[in-house]
C-alpha cells in the first residue's frame, strides 16, 4: 500500500487538480497515519544527520557574538535544541501537529462547507500532498545554516504555500466540493491553523531549550 501512495503522491504533485485527486482517492484512514508516521520518523533521522552542521554554525555565530560582546542567549538556545532526546520529543509533537493541521482542520472545514466526503478520504489527499512535500522541506532545511540561508528560506516557504494549496484542492475532492471561494476558505484556515500550531511547537521548543540550558 505504502508503493501504491508513493506513486499515488507522483500523480497528484505533477498534476495537481480536482480531476486527478479524485483518481487517484481512496476512504482509508490507517494508511495515511502510516504514511505520515514514516515521514515523521525520516524528517528525524534527517534533523540528527544535520546536528554536526548546525553545531558548528551555531559555535561560529557564538564566537562571533562574543567578539561583538553581544549576548549569545538565542544563539545558545537554538544550540541546545539540538540534543536528540528533544529532537524525538518535538518530532512526535510534529507527526500530532500533521494530523491536526492537514487532516482534522480540512475535514472539519469541509464539512461546515456542506461536503459529504469521509475523514479517510481527506486523510489520504492529505497524505499524498504532505508527506513528500515535508521531506522535501526537510532536505531544503539543510541550507539554512548555510551562506544561501535566503535563498534556501524562500524555497521552503514556497514549499509550505504548496502544501496548503494542494491540501485544499485535495480537500475539495474528498468532500466533494466546487473550486471557487471554497479554495480560499481552505488556503485560509490552512494557514491559520498552521500559525496557531508554529506558535506552540516554538513555545515547546523554547521550554526544552531553556530546561536543557539548565542541566
Amino acid at each position: 500500500m505504502i508503493f501504491q501512495m508513493f506513486r499515488d503522491s507522483f500523480s497528484v504533485i505533477r498534476k495537481p487538480n480536482i480531476d486527478t485527486f479524485k483518481a487517484h482517492g481512496r476512504n482509508n484512514l490507517l494508511w495515511p497515519f502510516v504514511y505520515f508516521a514514516m515521514g515523521s520518523v525520516i524528517s528525524v533521522v534527517f534533523q540528527f544527520i544535520r546536528i554536526p552542521m548546525q553545531q558548528a554554525y551555531f559555535e561560529q555565530q557564538q564566537a562571533q557574538l562574543r567578539q561583538l560582546n553581544a549576548n549569545p542567549f538565542f544563539t545558545n538556545l537554538a544550540s541546545s535544541l539540538q540534543s536528540p532526546a528533544i529532537i524525538i520529543v518535538l518530532g512526535i509533537f510534529s507527526l500530532i501537529f500533521n494530523l491536526v493541521i492537514w487532516i482534522a482542520v480540512p475535514y472539519l472545514v469541509g464539512r461546515l462547507l456542506g461536503g459529504k466526503g469521509s475523514l479517510g478520504q481527506v486523510a489520504y489527499n492529505s497524505a499524498l500532498v504532505n508527506v513528500p512535500l515535508s521531506l522535501l522541506d526537510s532536505l531544503v532545511s539543510f541550507g539554512l545554516t548555510t551562506v544561501l540561508s535566503c535563498l534556501f528560506l524562500i524555497i521552503s516557504v514556497s514549499i509550505d504555500i504548496a502544501r496548503m494549496s494542494l491540501t485544499s484542492i485535495g480537500s475539495q475532492a474528498a468532500m466533494d466540493l466546487n473550486e471557487g471561494k471554497n479554495f480560499w476558505i481552505f488556503v485560509i484556515s490552512l494557514f491559520l491553523a498552521a500559525m496557531v500550531g508554529s506558535g506552540l511547537s516554538l513555545v515547546l521548543s523554547s521550554g526544552l531549550a531553556l530546561l536543557g540550558m539548565s542541566h
